[in-house]
């Protein structure tokens, strides 16, 4: 059977096949017909000529890795045949980032759009006007909880922290809880701490009255009399903040003041092919109108970092850049414990592997695209929000932790999550919704209640990517408008997590803006 394939650049060696094929099925490849030797499943690769042992496979026009044996024409390229050594071995540092491109223009070049959204008097836009409970201390959950219950339409942030650690572990929860109240997602903020914790218990709240003046209550379940008191009267006091919320309403705001975050979870070969590219075109839109966008999970970046630090906003940025990637690179490296099995040391998921990304770099090489092609304005920390002024596209310093990362970028003061998902995740955020996007249409029909948007136009209808990330575009600013996503219909919160440095000292890389999280 003649089968349906897409090469991604014309300098391509294999391609990738839209639908899955059998032994025997073939595809005419410019006008010669080319026989698959293998069952290949759907979003997978096939050579379309000879690849000799340890030559390069190419996708994306770039490597993504050796052959491992001799490949024949037609044969199925995946982990069986094809080894990427990047994360494990020593790498070579080329650094030869392209010349920059100053005069950027993008998609709508200084244009204006508007979403209406909530204006903060100390600066800011809300795309959602939430009551905010945060538990200080796991001990804490509890009271958190019911008090979240109690309230209809407030958000949860409960965790595993806040006491028994120490240094930079210790500043990075301090750090994320404070960016998660700060943030203008947030309208009001209660606080229930335990009262003896290493994280103090007024710390958080003092930070959001000095920066914001946001309306905020502290309850320290030792100086309150217990759990029940406590809970009695952060339920009574939650009620008063949620009326007076209920009296702020949207107004319109320029997309100047949208900073979207761009997130993939549970890829496969589409998402490098459609969801991807339509998101990246959507922020590149958003830059162009003086918006901004953020990516991180620098781990599934390592390949691009020449690509990307070809795009900096000057030489410090580069320099940024490289050190970013190669950082993160550096410590997943450290973390590889040879005396385990192989499937304890890999760096993509066994997810990515079943929906055809064969390696770290072909990942990074699909992903990169959720960035679009804007200028990179510069480089941030966990949870840090840009220097005052800064707009654009920015990479913040982060591996791939879902939960961790998603939570570090809204803490970098994004209001909206666009997650792109070949293999479905039904996860979602209390402090920011998330936009589920995928380019799998087999996937969308299976979880369609758990998506917002399907970019499989791109492959299976060739739609153009302009066209789908104007879609997109368009979901993003009903979204910010007030739209519930799928994942806030479902009330999902699954992907706040606070981050981990067990053991790790801060170095002058680090970035805490003139102590940030002093207390």
């Amino acid at each position: 059977m003649n089968r349906r394939y897409l090469q991604v650049n014309p300098n391509d060696n294999v391609v990738v096949m839209i639908e899955e094929s059998k032994k025997e099925d073939f595809i005419i490849f410019n006008g010669k017909r080319i026989t698959l030797l293998n069952d290949v499943p759907q979003a997978h690769k096939i050579a379309i000529k000879t690849i000799e042992e340890n030559k390069p496979i190419v996708k994306y026009g770039h490597e993504i890795g050796k052959a491992s044996k001799n490949i024949a024409e037609g044969e199925w390229v995946h982990i069986h045949n094809l080894l990427c050594e990047r994360g494990k071995t020593t790498r070579k540092e080329s650094k030869s980032a392209e010349s920059k491109s100053p005069n950027w223009k993008g998609p709508y070049n200084g244009a204006s759009m508007t979403f209406m959204g909530y204006k903060r008097p100390y600066g800011g836009v809300g795309v959602r006007n939430h009551l905010l409970i945060i538990s200080n201390v796991f001990c804490a959950n509890n009271a958190a909880d019911r008090i979240n219950r109690a309230l209809p339409g407030s958000m949860l942030i409960r965790h595993e922290k806040g006491c028994g650690q120490i240094g930079f572990d210790l500043e990075l929860s301090a750090r994320t809880l404070k960016s998660m109240a700060n943030h203008p997602n947030i309208g009001a903020v209660i606080i229930i701490a335990l009262g003896c914790e290493r994280l103090k218990s007024h710390e958080v709240y003092d930070y959001v009255r000095q920066t914001t003046g946001k309306p905020i209550k502290l309850f320290v379940i030792q100086e309150e009399g217990g759990l029940d008191k406590t809970v009695e009267k952060a339920i009574l006091e939650g009620r008063k903040m949620q009326e007076l919320l209920l009296k702020e309403k949207r107004v319109p705001c320029d997309i100047s003041e949208l900073f979207i975050t761009t997130k993939c979870g549970g890829t496969d070969s589409n998402s490098g092919l459609a969801a991807n590219p339509a998101l990246g075109y959507a922020s590149d839109c958003i830059v162009s109108m003086g918006g901004s966008s953020i990516i991180s999970e620098l781990n599934e970046l390592i390949g691009t970092e020449d690509i990307l630090a070809s795009r900096a906003i000057n030489q410090e940025v580069e320099n940024k850049v490289y050190s970013a990637i190669y950082s993160i690179e550096d410590f997943l490296k450290s973390c590889i414990e040879p005396r385990l099995p192989e499937s304890r040391n890999q760096l993509i998921s066994p997810g990515n592997f079943d929906g055809g990304v064969s390696s770290i770099v072909e990942k990074a090489l699909g992903g990169v695209h959720k960035c679009g092609e804007a200028p990179i304005t510069d480089v941030l920390d966990f949870a840090l929000p840009p220097r005052k002024g800064q707009k654009g596209l920015f990479l913040m310093s982060y591996e791939s932790v879902d939960g961790e990362v998603t939570t570090g970028m809204i803490g970098c003061s994004s209001q909206l999550v666009c997650f792109t998902t070949g293999r479905g995740n039904p996860t979602g955020h209390p402090v920011a919704p998330v936009i589920k996007i995928t380019g799998n249409h087999e996937v969308y029909e299976k979880m369609k209640d758990d998506f917002d948007f399907d970019a499989s136009a791109i492959t299976l209808e060739s739609k153009s990517v302009k066209d789908v990330g104007e879609e997109l575009l368009a979901l993003i600013l009903r979204v910010a408008s007030g739209e519930l996503t799928s994942a806030e219909k479902h009330e999902g919160n699954e992907l706040f997590s606070m981050p981990r440095r067990h053991g790790c000292k801060m170095t002058e890389k680090d970035d805490i803006q003139q102590n940030y999280c002093h207390s």
